[in-house]
């Protein structure tokens, strides 16, 4: 016995989900993903811009001297 072609074992489903008035679209809210995207960007520079500040004014060969 071989598998439904067609999507027909999804289509009860679909049927069911019409039948109670549940529509089939999905909502993407673009907009808010691409704000959470750039805070996320944002927050993470914030956060590395401390750590990142001192490293770049260690001077490597007194560091690697002083090991």
């Amino acid at each position: 016995m071989s598998a439904p072609r067609n999507g027909r074992a999804a289509r009860p489903v679909f049927v069911t989900a019409n039948w109670l008035g549940i529509t089939q679209r999905v909502a993407l809210p673009v907009a808010a993903l691409a704000a959470v995207a750039i805070a996320s960007l944002v927050a993470t520079n914030m956060v590395a811009l401390v750590p990142g500040r001192r490293a770049a004014r260690l001077r490597p060969a007194e560091v690697l001297r002083s090991e």
